[in-house]
């Protein structure tokens, strides 16, 4: 019987013990927590513009290609140039929102929604 109530209060103090000690980790931890949080937003934020910089440059050389290409195979320039035009206005629609769908999924995510 009595190794029964030292071993609880055992377990007692040492319960209070770790809820004392998570009390005080808690708030240095929270705003650690916060700030990776914070940086992390920002990383996905950076890539998503360095996505569209380097999107802009590609389409642009695209965009040339089918000039050059065009001009060799002696097509139309007004035809051809408002063909390349619909064509590198849709890649880069269908790119743009497909890249803001991601990262307004991958945001909600790192904000614990979903």
């Amino acid at each position: 019987m009595i190794f029964l109530n030292s071993w609880a209060t055992d377990a007692g103090s040492s319960a209070e013990q770790t809820a004392e000690t998570t009390a005080r980790q808690s708030a240095p931890a929270s705003a650690t927590t916060f700030a990776l949080d914070t940086l992390r937003i920002i990383m996905i934020l950076f890539l998503a513009w360095l996505a569209l910089v380097i999107l802009r440059k590609k389409l642009k050389k695209f965009k040339q290609h089918l000039l050059i290409r065009s001009e060799a195979e002696k097509e139309s320039v007004t035809e051809s140039f408002r063909r390349i035009e619909t064509i590198t206005r849709l890649i880069r629609q269908t790119v743009l929102i497909s890249l803001w769908v991601i990262v307004a999924l991958i945001l909600l995510k790192e904000l614990g929604v979903g």
